[in-house]
This record gives C-alpha cells, sequence and structure tokens, in this order.
C-alpha cells in the first residue's frame, strides 16, 4: 500500500512511518520542517507550510491509498484565544480540508488520530467505549472532537472511509510525558522515599510501538465502513503498579513508601488538582473493537514498553 503519514517527524509519526515500512508498505512522510531530509522508513519527504485550510493538499493525497493524520500543534494549556483560534484553524479546519482533498483523489482510507481526552479525563465504574458520550474536560479535547465531527460530516456525505483512533496516554522513548518525568523522578531517587505506593486506581496507556501497530492496522483495513478505536496496552495498571514497573527496569528494588494518611493526595488535590486526578484517578478504556473487528492485538506489553522507556537515553532529561 501507498501510505501518507502528515505529522511524520514527530513523536508518533517516526515510529509510524518505521511500522508501516516494516510491514512492506510504501511511506510517505509530510513534514513541515525543511531542514529534515530523511525519515527512517519513508521513500520520500513532502513539505508542507502549516496544515491549515489554506494548504495545497492536492500533492499530498494523490496517488495514496491511505492517509495517516497526525498534525496536531504542540499544546500548551495555558493559551489565550489568539492561539486557541491558531490550534483550531489548523486541528479542525486543515483536517476537514485534507478530507476533502482526499476524497477528491479517491483515497481508500484516512486514519485520524485523535484522543481518549474526547471522552473525558476520568472513568468511574465503567470504562469509556466507542459509545461513550463525548465529554471533554480541556480545550485540547473539545478541539479534536470538533475536528473528529467535521471528518464524519465528510465521511457521511462523500469522503473515503473514516477511521478514527483516540489513543490512551501514549508512552515511549523521546516523550516528554508523565511516564518519562517518573523514570527520570526514579533515577534520582530510591523508591521507600516516593509515597506512591498505595494507589489501587486503574489507568490506561499506550507504548508508542502499540500505537504505530494499531495505525497500521487500521491502514490495512479493506472494508468500507467507518470506524472508531479507543486504544491502549491491553491492560489497565494502578499508578503503583506503573512506578515499580519503572523501578524494576531500572534495576532498583521496586518499593515505594505509602501515602500516610493520604497526606499527599489531599494536599495534590488542594495545589494541582490535575495532578492528583492523574496520579490518584482512573481512566479505564475498553479497546475490544479493534481485536474484533480488525484481529489487532498490543504486540508489546506493558512491561516491555516500560523498559525499553526506560533503557532508552531519549527518556533522560
Amino acid at each position: 500500500m501507498r501510505v501518507v503519514v502528515i505529522g511524520a517527524n514527530g513523536f508518533i509519526g517516526r515510529v509510524t512511518c518505521r511500522t508501516l515500512a516494516e510491514r512492506g508498505h510504501i511511506v510517505t512522510a509530510v513534514i513541515r520542517r525543511h531542514d529534515i531530509k530523511h525519515l527512517a522508513g519513508a521513500r520520500r519527504v513532502l513539505y508542507i507550510d502549516d496544515a491549515g485550510p489554506e494548504e495545497d493538499w492536492v500533492p499530498v493525497v494523490e496517488a495514496t491509498d491511505a492517509i495517516v493524520h497526525l498534525v496536531s500543534p504542540a499544546w500548551d494549556d495555558a493559551i489565550d484565544e489568539t492561539r486557541l483560534a491558531e490550534y483550531r484553524r489548523v486541528i479542525v479546519d486543515g483536517t476537514e480540508a485534507l478530507a476533502r482533498a482526499a476524497a477528491a483523489a479517491g483515497t481508500a482510507r484516512l486514519v485520524f488520530v485523535s484522543t481518549i481526552k474526547v471522552n473525558g479525563e476520568a472513568t468511574v465504574d465503567r470504562p469509556f467505549t466507542p459509545e461513550s458520550t463525548p465529554a471533554p474536560e480541556t480545550e485540547y479535547g473539545r478541539i479534536k472532537l470538533e475536528a473528529e465531527n467535521a471528518l464524519r460530516a465528510t465521511y457521511t456525505s462523500h469522503g473515503p472511509p473514516l477511521t478514527v483512533v483516540r489513543p490512551a496516554a501514549v508512552y515511549g522513548p523521546g516523550n516528554a510525558g508523565n511516564i518519562n518525568l517518573m523514570v527520570n523522578l526514579f533515577r534520582r531517587l530510591p523508591g521507600w522515599l516516593v509515597p506512591l505506593g498505595d494507589i489501587n486506581n486503574r489507568r490506561a496507556i499506550i507504548y508508542v510501538e502499540n500505537l504505530a501497530s494499531a495505525i497500521t492496522r487500521c491502514c490495512e483495513d479493506k472494508s468500507r465502513k467507518e470506524r472508531l478505536f479507543l486504544l491502549h496496552d491491553g491492560t489497565m495498571v494502578t499508578t503503583s503498579e506503573m512506578c515499580r514497573a519503572i523501578l524494576v527496569a531500572l534495576g532498583k528494588p521496586p518499593a515505594l513508601a505509602p501515602d500516610p494518611g493520604d497526606l499527599i493526595q489531599g494536599l495534590t488535590r488542594i495545589i494541582a488538582p490535575s495532578v492528583a486526578q492523574r496520579l490518584h484517578g482512573s481512566l479505564e478504556v475498553e479497546d475490544d473493537g479493534i481485536k474484533r473487528e480488525l484481529e489487532w492485538h498490543a504486540p508489546f506489553s506493558f512491561e516491555q514498553g516500560i523498559a525499553t522507556t526506560v533503557a532508552s537515553d531519549d527518556s533522560r532529561d
């Protein structure tokens, strides 16, 4: 297959290009940085300006079988209305323009990488499923949902078959996310000094190699069906289990201190509620859809993903 990856030089894009190529697909990497001349796995590199609605998408989408859309400006929660409008212009309007061009070119499938934040920030009693009513709590989640809806409008009218994937929090070498922050914390401190040893939440996360594998499988989908898949590593983990896995991968004793009387949790909820939610709250995801409909299963376990992330120099700050 001929596959175009838009946003190919990002954390997810680079792994996706390589994974597609390993499966025998012909990959075109579409990026904005003109100083990058080659990406692993890509047969050719195309350059665009800003991925907005004014972009000439025709040369990008012509003579291709599938498109993976990963473009998303670097996000900052502390944004003003001007920057928010720019995010919306690229993520919503630019994506809709791409879909129209893909429809005109007869592209076989468009895979849009969204986020679990479309569903919300936390679950209680039951996991998020594709049937769950979207309830984004952040501007990022709301804008991604707008982009999904714009794509569905194009799909139902005249566009190519659409697959939307909503991955849980993505981790892996080179990503400056929460897990990588934990890795760097435990490089410096023994576990027994960190009071995260008795957290019984359940959180979904996904290793970047697993996400790239799922994206590749979605590109290979020959049906004309519209798809919506929620993605994670295949098992939910507690924050304590995550910390212990990191300690084991670092070759340290997996002992953590308990939170005395939930003191740390209480203080965190007051000082940094969003951090408290990620550390102590649950976010569960059901990924049965892609397993059942595309027979996809995560090729790497959570433990393997953590071990590779810890072993990589890219995870060091």
